[in-house]
């Protein structure tokens, strides 16, 4: 045990002394605290060495490389997709249309969903959409399935939707009528038509 000067007398004391043998003091030695101005001091160092570290050539450059290969990746992304929509729309160019259809679309592509939409001119109803509907979602996986692509395996979603939007209400006003969707289901490898809720 080291051996400290008592603060009353500054006879040495032992640090964990209790009581000062030659004054009778209590507590004779206090603990030296760390000073709060160098507990300041040491989290501006921190502070401004972190600053350093982050502007360093090093990590700028290490950003700059991130950021660079996110870039390539996005864009290998966007060229799988491109070429994924030009051969779907290639597969919806192969069906027949209806005379009643408008038109029929790709609406939104994504690495395992394909969404398309089926717009009708004039007259249509459930029964219409379920069957055209159900039409398109099969010459899709038909599409896929060429490519060397396994809906079921990989999860892939297809959704085609149906509306009618070639009316006016009383006031003229333009419609939009839910005609349901078909939606194929990895789950059971199967088609499934949903109608709509109205």
């Amino acid at each position: 045990m080291p051996l400290l000067p008592c603060r009353e007398c500054g006879e040495k004391v032992s640090s964990k002394a209790r009581v000062c043998p030659k004054c009778g003091v209590k507590k004779p030695v206090v603990p030296k605290r760390f000073p709060k101005k160098y507990i300041f001091l040491f989290i501006l160092i921190f502070v401004i060495w972190g600053s350093i570290i982050e502007n360093s050539p090093q990590q700028k450059a290490l950003e700059a490389a991130q950021k660079q290969q996110e870039e390539k990746e996005n864009q290998i992304y966007m060229d799988k997709m491109r070429a994924a929509a030009s051969q779907m729309n290639a597969a919806l160019a192969a069906i027949p249309p209806e005379p009643n259809w408008q038109s029929l679309k790709l609406t939104s592509i994504g690495q395992k969903d394909y969404q398309f939409t089926l717009t009708y001119k004039g007259w249509a109803d459930v029964l219409h959409a379920k069957i055209d509907t159900g039409r398109v979602a099969h010459a899709v996986l038909a599409e896929l399935m060429r490519e060397g692509r396994k809906p079921y395996d990989e999860n892939i979603m297809v959704s085609v939707f149906a509306h009618e939007d070639d009316l006016r209400g009383e006031t003229g006003t333009p419609l939009k009528i839910d005609l349901g969707a078909t939606y194929y289901s990895y789950v059971d490898d199967q088609l499934e038509f949903d109608p709509p809720k109205n």
